[in-house]
């Protein structure tokens, strides 16, 4: 393993096509003797076209990116009080010093309330909006994206933009440095278990998976505002005849059986059986279709 993963490069794929074996096998050991992984990826030293690596940027820029209009995840977050009573979280100690500004102020603000797409196709969303329809963007730093996006902004959309930086926001009186007292993170009671938890998305109405799962057992059907997929349910076990998924027939197994003794390999057999690796090995370890097994 040594020899074929860590010195010739090879991949673990590959290295379960010359094993004859699963790869998921490959990966097992290679965890188990503590084989140093390399990172997911293309091989080393393979390269791409100036064509191919164009159209891979493209395909991701703009309204294409899986993140398009998305308010950025970052670990740390600041969770304020709002005017209108709601609690919002804040990716930045200088934003909440900002809102702690305002509230005194008296002045009404709401913190990212709205995204615009550019005209170059990119999403950009002010940090406030403040009253007369007047937004406030807060920067530590403009990098040339951002002063490109702040001018697209101030070119196409209306209303006033203000960026405050460290040295405007000290000309307000704003103490930076200050520790601004924070608010927990807001919980929400489960549907199922009616237990509080904190949510990961907006739309989450449960704490788990498992009051999930319950949930819609009790009530006999799923929900569109589940923040994930129901699992799937499994009735009765799905070994021998009761894999649905092979489909596999007790001839089947005994020619796979037989196939491999006669030294043919198990990705062969599982395409001649329209089957998969995985079940193919089962069946020649007796894991699956027992009774076949130990009659040959």
């Amino acid at each position: 393993m040594i020899e074929l993963y860590a010195k010739q490069k090879l991949t673990m794929q590959e290295i379960a096509q010359i094993k004859d074996c699963a790869y998921s096998t490959i990966n097992k050991y290679i965890n188990k003797y503590k084989i140093r992984t390399r990172k997911p990826g293309f091989k080393k030293g393979h390269k791409f076209s100036s064509d191919h690596r164009r159209k891979i940027s493209e395909s991701k820029r703009g309204s294409n990116h899986p993140n398009f209009g998305k308010k950025s995840r970052s670990k740390k977050r600041y969770w304020v009080k709002c005017p209108d009573g709601t609690t919002v979280s804040m990716r930045s100690r200088w934003e909440v010093a900002f809102a702690y500004f305002l509230t005194d102020q008296g002045i009404t603000w709401e913190y990212e309330p709205e995204t615009f797409v550019l005209p170059n196709g990119s999403a950009y969303t002010p940090d406030f909006w403040i009253e007369k329809n007047h937004y406030v963007e807060i920067k530590g730093w403009l990098t040339e994206e951002s002063q490109r996006k702040i001018s697209l902004f101030k070119e196409h959309y209306p209303g006033t933009l203000v960026v405050l930086q460290r040295k405007e926001l000290k000309a307000l009186g704003i103490d930076l440095n200050k520790d601004y007292p924070g608010l927990p993170a807001p919980k929400h009671q489960c549907e199922q278990c009616h237990e509080m938890f904190v949510r990961k998305e907006k739309r989450q109405r449960f704490c788990n998976n498992k009051c999930k799962n319950q949930w819609i057992a009790n009530n006999k059907s799923s929900d569109k505002m589940c923040f994930q997929q129901a699992k799937r349910k499994y009735h009765g076990n799905q070994c021998g005849s009761q894999n649905n998924a092979t489909k596999l027939t007790e001839e089947d197994v005994r020619d796979i059986i037989r196939l491999r003794t006669e030294g043919m390999l198990l990705s062969n057999i599982a395409k001649i059986k329209g089957t998969t690796v995985g079940n193919a090995g089962n069946i020649i370890k007796g894991r699956s279709w027992k009774h076949v097994s130990r009659e040959i």
